[in-house]
């Protein structure tokens, strides 16, 4: 009798699954695309056509914004003060004055008048931290950074004119908020001072500038008379070093005459370190500082009669 055949399973589903696999191992998938990164031009030309359209930039030859301003000190001798703020811009012209009438305290005020940067005194001699700041920085004044885009000086405006070195750091989160942060370098200035723009990638506008400065105190030359710990800890202190951060932030925004102009604007002066301990408002701590003054426009109109000599503040 004839051996029955014996059947081998049936091998070809087998073969096609392999084939299968392999050749989507084989297939070549694209690499998930990476968002480009903004470029700084990019930018810059969506936060002015944010700001406004061309024929009403160019249609603003002068601003005065006016309004009040309220001082506190957040960290340092407590007070609160209330007064009127001013602000005037032509060209590359700027005046800024915050006004409180006490003795001590009279005034804020720096300026520019094309040629010159003037900082207010307190006395004769005397100014304040921000005051002693400004005119120690004062390329800030002169490059028209202060004040943002209420100011006529706004360096974006013209940037053929400032040629800064602009660069895109990405998108940070500054004052709770995730925003376009762009780095500032001034052609001739400080070097060692950092300057950031912040930009709202919703809207492109301008809502902040942060300034940043690290002084290295010199070492104190002059010995202790004795030498406690105490004495050699205060040696110590007087050689760390001071850091300044100056902010400034934008909000309320309205509509002027075409251009998208903030109602707010807060100034904020940090000092860390021993700098902290001298000035007008001595800090509680002596080693931390924090002075804010926030200012509320009334006020925007543009194309005023403005004297040339309002740009120059005479020393007392």
């Amino acid at each position: 009798m004839r051996e029955a055949h014996r059947r081998r399973p049936h091998s070809a589903p087998v073969y096609l699954a392999a084939l299968l696999i392999l050749g989507l191992a084989g297939t070549a998938y694209p690499a998930p695309q990476k968002t480009p990164k903004p470029k700084p031009a990019d930018l810059v030309a969506s936060h002015l056509e944010a700001l406004g359209p061309a024929e009403a930039r160019l249609a603003r030859k002068n601003t005065v914004a006016r309004g009040r301003c309220t001082l506190r000190v957040l960290a340092g001798t407590e007070r609160m003060l209330e007064g009127e703020a001013l602000l005037l811009s032509e060209a590359a012209n700027l005046l800024a004055s915050l006004r409180f009438n006490v003795s001590d305290y009279p005034a804020e005020e720096f300026s520019f008048d094309g040629k010159e940067v003037y900082v207010g005194q307190l006395n004769p001699g005397q100014r304040s931290r921000v005051g002693q700041f400004l005119h120690q920085y004062h390329t800030i004044v002169r490059e028209g950074l202060l004040g943002g885009v209420v100011s006529n000086a706004w360096p974006l405006l013209d940037l053929q004119a400032r040629r800064p070195k602009l660069s895109y750091e990405g998108l940070k989160t500054v004052y709770d908020r995730r925003l376009h942060e762009l780095s500032y370098s001034m052609r001739r200035g400080s070097r060692d001072m950092r300057i950031y723009l912040y930009l709202d990638p919703e809207t492109s506008l301008h809502v902040g500038t942060l300034y940043r400065l690290t002084i290295p105190d010199a070492p104190d030359m002059t010995p202790s008379r004795t030498n406690t710990g105490a004495d050699r800890a205060a040696d110590s202190a007087r050689n760390l070093p001071t850091r300044y951060t100056l902010e400034e932030r934008f909000g309320e925004f309205q509509q002027v005459a075409g251009l998208m102009l903030p109602r707010r604007w807060k100034l904020r002066l940090t000092t860390e370190g021993p700098g902290a301990a001298v000035g007008l408002f001595e800090a509680a701590t002596r080693d931390l500082s924090i002075i804010e003054w926030d200012v509320e426009f009334d006020t925007i109109e543009f194309n005023a009669d403005i004297d040339p000599a309002r740009f120059i503040l005479h020393r007392k």
